[in-house]
């Protein structure tokens, strides 16, 4: 399970987060800095 949890903060893109991982994401937020540019993985 704690396997698991990792991966989904840790390692797992979100699309409705710019295609950071959540944990990248809350990390600009509460730093009040631009959340870094979104990784294109449309190719």
């Amino acid at each position: 399970m704690t396997q698991w949890i990792d991966f989904y903060n840790n390692e797992r893109l979100h699309g409705a987060l710019l295609y950071l991982t959540p944990a990248a994401y809350f990390c600009a937020f509460i730093s009040k800095k631009p959340a870094p540019k979104a990784k294109n993985i449309m190719m």
